[in-house]
């Protein structure tokens, strides 16, 4: 059988109903066993896009602002998503580590990362579907073009049978750190 691979962007995960239609195009064809997903995107028009919420915390943090309303709204709409699926995908304590790990000066590329990171761990978990981490598995050269070294790594990660999940816009760089795409760039991951 022929594996298809599906990619979703912000839109399509801006809420809890439109998690479930992704999970329905998902498991309307057992060929649609890869899933990469981005960050959630808008509920509304005037709502903030998830990676722009990322990126004002590394901003408000550089500037020695308290960064606590929007890592608040962060929780919020992660833990909402979550709450409103019924699923356990410990979201509470990934956002604890989150903040955590951004008080405690982490760089712009991971803290942008998290929005697809946290989406793919609640996708993985109302699908219950095998989380992939991009992060080890993806490498990004120095210029942010997608390595070679990633046709070799990635297929010793993806499982042989059912449905994975990984997080887009994201892999580890030359420095063994997180880097990401430009902007829009889940659709490489999701061509990866």
């Amino acid at each position: 059988m022929n594996l298809i691979a599906c990619k979703f962007g912000g839109t399509s995960l801006a809420d809890s109903n439109q998690f479930r239609k992704v999970a329905a195009v998902v498991r309307s064809d057992a060929r649609r066993r890869a899933v990469v997903v981005s960050a959630p995107g808008k509920r509304h028009k005037q709502d903030p896009k998830i990676t722009d919420i990322l990126l004002s915390i590394h901003d408000m943090v550089c500037r020695k602002m308290d960064p606590s309303p929007s890592i608040a709204l962060l929780r919020e709409r992660f833990l909402e998503i979550e709450r409103e699926l019924e699923v356990d995908a410990a979201m509470a304590l990934h956002l604890d580590a989150f903040e955590r790990s951004v008080r405690d000066g982490a760089d712009r590329d991971w803290i942008a990362s998290r929005g697809e990171h946290f989406s793919a761990r609640i996708m993985a978990a109302f699908l219950g579907a095998t989380f992939v981490e991009a992060e080890g598995t993806v490498f990004l050269t120095p210029n942010g073009l997608v390595d070679e070294k990633t046709w070799n790594e990635l297929p010793k990660v993806l499982p042989e049978s059912g449905i994975f999940v990984m997080p887009g816009f994201y892999g580890t760089g030359p420095n063994g750190k997180v880097k990401t795409f430009s902007r829009g760039g889940s659709d490489i991951s999701g061509a990866i």
